[in-house]
């Protein structure tokens, strides 16, 4: 993984776990609220705002984050309820887990294809070819069925916790509940990466790609 991969990763988990919890209070002091769910709902905007500012295309991931904080918003707002804002996050994990778990079903695990482009580095090919093969090939479907039922179980306990704490106290808890499933799908993962074979033979293709080099 790259540098510019874990800023990413790092920038990601800041905007959408740390920073939101840290804007409603601040906010709530001085709005209702539904208008400080909003405002501190609104932080993807400043992605956009910046890869503008910048002259470049703002990515997907950030289009999609603000999309989804605006429609929130707008039912929220037309509504009179923080619940529309609120849900946004089970809804989100359950719409990974439920495309994570799809990629699979058609044969064409997402995980594989996150893998070749964050992992794989200069040797993209090699480690397409390597992860279609056995046993690699069995690997990414059983990790696409771990994180999709980690994903959905997530959403309910989401829901969960949305429905059951006030605003605030749902902001504040919402983000460990998110880490503790990645603890938790990261060493299932790597369990399941160990039985396959190992790091090291899920990655000799990179061994392969120096040996041609040199």
């Amino acid at each position: 993984m790259t540098r510019e991969h874990r800023q990413m990763i790092t920038q990601q988990v800041l905007y959408g776990m740390v920073l939101p919890a840290a804007i409603y209070a601040v906010a709530s002091h001085f709005v209702s609220t539904l208008l400080a769910l909003v405002i501190a709902s609104m932080l993807p905007v400043t992605d956009v705002v910046k890869a503008k500012i910048k002259g470049q295309k703002a990515s997907a991931a950030s289009l999609g984050f603000l999309g989804g904080a605006v429609v929130t918003s707008a039912l929220g707002l037309l509504s009179s309820s923080p619940l529309f804002i609120l849900l946004k996050a089970p809804v989100m994990s359950a719409a990974v887990g439920l495309g994570i778990a799809g990629s699979a079903a058609v044969g064409r695990p997402v995980l594989r294809t996150l893998a070749v482009a964050f992992a794989a580095g200069d040797a993209k090919d090699e480690a397409k070819a390597l992860w279609s093969s056995k046993p690699w090939e069995h690997l990414f479907a059983a990790l696409s069925v771990v994180w999709g039922v980690l994903f959905l179980v997530l959403a309910v306990v989401q829901t969960l916790a949305v429905l059951s704490f006030s605003p605030g106290i749902t902001l504040v808890v919402l983000p460990p509940l998110q880490f503790v499933a990645l603890g938790l799908g990261g060493a299932v993962s790597l369990l399941l990466v160990h039985r396959a074979g190992g790091l090291g033979a899920m990655f000799s293709f990179t061994s392969k790609v120096e040996t041609v080099a040199a």
